[in-house]
């Protein structure tokens, strides 16, 4: 916007398409990436859970195995 001059009328419009356009990004940030990046987070936290306990069940077998190795 620096550089334009813009009088009288087409500054309020300007505001105004400015504040709708705010808008309507709040609103399509609301309907969609919120529910995006929450999704995104319990992916995450489901593939860490499922990691440890498959981790935790391979480190009892290891321990089996390897008990008396000195």
């Amino acid at each position: 916007m620096s550089g334009m001059t813009v009088f009288g009328n087409q500054t309020w419009e300007l505001v105004q398409a400015f504040g709708e356009a705010m808008k309507n990004q709040e609103l399509w940030n609301q309907r969609y990436l919120l529910p995006i990046i929450i999704l995104f987070l319990l992916a995450i936290v489901g593939v860490l859970i499922y990691w440890g306990i498959t981790n935790k069940a391979e480190q009892k077998k290891n321990k089996k195995k390897y008990t008396n190795w000195w």
